[in-house]
């Protein structure tokens, strides 16, 4: 009967499984009262052998354990797929089906684990404190993991497993703490409050199901053909900034196809909201967040079809080419390379004099194969670290714009991390040398194009788009 009411948790969320990975996590008041049940064992083994042969405490089994052996056959036996008929137990595989107990008196008894689990939790960079938009705008927002909870209470058990078999081996060292004295009168049938009076009391254990699927990994590149558009959402003063955001274009057909809970976009490399994205688009990796449907994009077709439908959203504003699931192993491929790529920019310049074919073609030879120092930029202080960066200008073109002679074109491919608008204008001295500098003038940008990106990131079969793509 327990079995069945655990798989029909397993069941409940709708995910296509063919295998489980069940994740048992106890509270940690548990090896606190198995540490306390050895030693009273000890003691009393102890007091009956004349030749003190039971000076240690006895091999066990974690309850842990012991309660997983047991259950995996039965859920096996019992957790039937509607495709495969069967579904069997991997510890390896993606989809966790997480059993969480909770005990009312885990604070009393183990509070040092859970306060000092909680302590790291907070301190993990990942869980800071994130922008939230505004709440009256009610937007949907990407849930937390699941694997989080458990994990955080998973540690808590750990640390008081570890603090249990190392400080707490005799009875005498349970009735000289706070908590473990709580312990050892819980497993004496009694309840130790914080005046250290007994009652006799029973407590309340609860039972969470988990079921979910670690995240699935879509890859392919990106164009933005629209200027205006972030490339997450942002939000700021109470409203919206931008047109839409590349990650909701690219989400709002992928979710529905992994039937996910959410996504989060992960790129080689971002470009400001007014600046496009074309050429062969910017590689990113969307982290579709418990997908209930684990194969999508599995067939051609469905990937033809999110790219013809970003084609038609929002008027073509974002679009992607070459989409496919690739392993979370590509992270670190898509960001080694993110550093190490050569990206090339079209820039609309302005000069605050007329500009002549010497001063163009100066223009070109000179910022060719040019090093320039780029402190960081006055627009980003307020975010980014203040350090001044070595940036390698390898390639330039400046062409005239025909009856606007204030007016030039520049073409440029530079190393990653090059600042192109601050190197134009020169940013009030922090970037040197600048396009201004250069020219003996004033000079700004108008409008930036992202038009090629030089870095691999392949698609299905590991093949790069050709050049007519």
């Amino acid at each position: 009967r327990l079995a069945s009411h655990y798989a029909a948790g397993m069941r409940s969320a709708g995910h296509e499984i063919a295998s489980f990975a069940l994740e048992v996590t106890l509270p940690p008041s548990i090896p606190m009262r198995q540490a306390a049940t050895r030693a009273l064992l000890v003691e009393a083994l102890r007091g009956v052998s004349a030749e003190n042969a039971f000076s240690s405490p006895p091999a066990t089994t974690e309850l842990r354990d012991a309660f997983r052996a047991t259950l995996v056959p039965a859920l096996e036996a019992t957790a039937i797929d509607r495709v495969t008929n069967r579904v069997r137990h991997d510890p390896n595989a993606p989809f966790k089906f997480a059993l969480l107990f909770e005990h009312e008196r885990c604070r009393s008894e183990a509070g040092f684990a859970t306060r000092k689990a909680e302590e790291h939790g907070n301190r993990d960079g990942r869980n800071r404190k994130r922008r939230a938009p505004p709440p009256q705008l009610q937007l949907a927002t990407l849930p937390d993991s699941p694997a989080a909870t458990w994990q955080r209470v998973g540690a808590a058990y750990n640390i008081s497993e570890k603090r249990a078999a190392e400080a707490f081996t005799t009875v005498a060292s349970f009735e000289a703490d706070e908590y473990a004295s709580r312990a050892m009168a819980a497993v004496r049938g009694e309840s130790r409050d914080e005046s250290r009076e007994s009652r006799k009391t029973n407590g309340r254990a609860t039972c969470r199901l988990f079921p979910w699927h670690a995240p699935c990994y879509l890859g392919g590149r990106y164009l933005k053909w629209k200027r205006g558009v972030p490339q997450s959402p942002w939000f700021a003063d109470g409203g919206v900034v931008g047109e839409g955001s590349v990650q909701t274009s690219l989400e709002t057909f992928v979710v529905k196809a992994f039937k996910s809970r959410g996504c989060r976009l992960n790129s080689a490399g971002r470009e400001d909201m007014d600046v496009r994205m074309l050429g062969g688009g910017r590689p990113f990796i969307l982290e579709v967040h418990d997908p209930k449907r684990p194969g999508a994009f599995a067939e051609e077709s469905e990937r033809q079809e999110m790219e013809s439908f970003l084609a038609d959203d929002n008027d073509g504003a974002v679009t992607a080419t070459n989409s496919h699931v690739v392993p979370r192993e590509a992270y670190i491929t898509m960001h080694e390379g993110s550093a190490e790529k050569r990206k090339t920019y079209t820039a609309v310049c302005w000069a605050s004099r007329a500009l002549s074919e010497t001063d163009l073609s100066t223009l070109t030879t000179r910022c060719s194969g040019l090093t320039v120092h780029q402190k960081t930029p006055t627009r980003v202080l307020h975010r980014r670290t203040s350090a001044t960066r070595p940036r390698v200008i390898h390639d330039a073109k400046a062409f005239a714009v025909k009856g606007s002679p204030k007016f030039f074109l520049l073409e440029l491919t530079t190393q990653a991390g090059t600042y192109i608008k601050e190197f134009v204008h020169g940013d009030f001295g922090r970037t040197s040398p600048s396009v201004g500098s250069i020219l003996g003038c004033e000079a700004d940008i108008l409008q930036l194009d992202v038009t090629d990106i030089e870095m691999a990131f392949g698609g299905p079969g590991g093949e790069e788009p050709g050049e007519e793509e």
